[in-house]
């Protein structure tokens, strides 16, 4: 509880408007999966899952960046854009 909050027993879904990780206190405590012998007993298959799911996107799908696209990396907990990254999909033949 003391990681989400206070108020972490109310419905309150704008908390997580940020993403589940900013809306943890303090944020490392977030992880997907678990950790130690707490883990995800499904990981394996969900990480396989989203493997056939990527694969099949991409067989159908190209992406590309959009042409208006100005790169500006910030560190979070990995570096990512600061203002996302809009792509271009476009079915491939």
């Amino acid at each position: 509880m003391e990681a989400w909050g206070p108020d972490a027993n109310e419905f309150r879904p704008d908390r997580l408007a940020n993403g589940a990780a900013a809306a943890c206190k303090p944020a490392h405590m977030y992880m997907s999966f678990g950790y130690g012998p707490r883990l995800c007993t499904r990981q394996n298959l969900a990480m396989a899952e989203l493997k056939v799911v990527l694969v099949r996107l991409l067989s159908k799908f190209s992406f590309s960046v959009s042409p208006g696209y100005q790169h500006s990396p910030v560190f979070r907990l990995t570096i990512e854009p600061e203002s996302g990254m809009p792509l271009v999909v476009t079915r491939l033949a």
